[in-house]
């Protein structure tokens, strides 16, 4: 594939590859899925990209996955016998190391690298991020709580990442430079995987509630929570011409999300990741 080196737009003709691969990466996790009878539904952008163009958004370059926690948690124990040979699993709580506090699967023989895992060399593979879907406490004391450790504790580990980050271009930007020395300071006390495996397990709740939350998600634990029913029984959608799951009430979801989701943002908006190679 093409490479850049800098933080910059990718080309059209870059976004192109990339969309080609994520729909081939994301049948073969789909049909692992539906081998084990393991539900899975698109989230974030893609959900977005399903409901107003039918397929990615034309400038997105990436894919988002859900799954409810019963389901990831069955995914994660069958992954290296059904995708072991195409792909690596960077995931808390497994036993490989993990780069996030959620799911990513990498495809092998490929090379996408995140300004803010310039540093890392063990898992470099383009991903496509899977997130766990939790049930939330009945307890409103309780669910405030939980948001907060799990806020606590993400605002941690990124910090950590960003500190273990070799790219010299978030040093120019004041905010990062502040996280990075906080996550210097605690990288001194712990290490972060056992931090991403504990928040693993701290999201859980075993007890079957009326919401489901996406701890990971843009808008935090509380920001994320929605009815049960908003999420299943899944919708069908078209996706680039497959047929994929979306949340049952899909146009609750992404209003949550982003509001007034059908009105494309201006091009100043637009959401940009931070890939420096591809």
């Amino acid at each position: 594939m093409i490479g850049f080196k800098n933080i910059s737009e990718i080309t059209e003709v870059e976004r192109k590859e990339l969309h080609s691969l994520y729909l081939s990466m994301y049948k073969d996790i789909h049909a692992v899925c539906k081998k084990y009878n393991l539900t899975l539904m698109l989230g974030g952008g893609s959900a977005l990209g399903a409901v107003r163009h039918q397929g990615f958004i034309p400038w997105d370059d990436d894919m988002d996955l859900m799954m409810i926690r019963n389901d990831y948690e069955k995914f994660k124990q069958i992954f290296e016998e059904e995708l072991g040979d195409n792909y690596e699993l960077s995931c808390p709580n497994t036993k490989n190391e993990s780069k996030s506090y959620y799911m990513h699967v990498h495809k092998k023989g490929t090379c996408m690298i995140d300004a803010y895992f310039s540093g890392w060399e063990k898992y470099r593979g383009v991903w496509i991020e899977i997130f766990p879907m939790d049930n939330v406490p009945n307890n409103i004391i309780l669910r405030i709580y939980k948001s907060f450790i799990c806020r606590l504790i993400i605002f941690l580990s990124n910090s950590m990442k960003y500190s273990q980050s070799n790219n010299k271009l978030l040093n120019k930007n004041n905010f990062y430079s502040l996280r990075k020395t906080i996550g210097r300071l605690f990288l001194l006390m712990i290490k972060r995987q056992p931090l991403l495996n504990y928040l693993d397990k701290y999201s859980q709740y075993s007890k079957d509630t009326k919401y489901l939350t996406i701890v990971s998600g843009r808008r935090h634990y509380l920001g994320e929570i929605l009815p049960r029913t908003v999420f299943f029984p899944v919708c069908k959608k078209n996706f680039e011409g497959i047929e994929v799951n979306l949340p049952n009430d899909w146009d609750t979801y992404l209003k949550n999300l982003y509001g007034d989701y059908m009105t494309p943002p201006l091009i100043s908006k637009r959401e940009k990741h931070t890939n420096i190679y591809i």
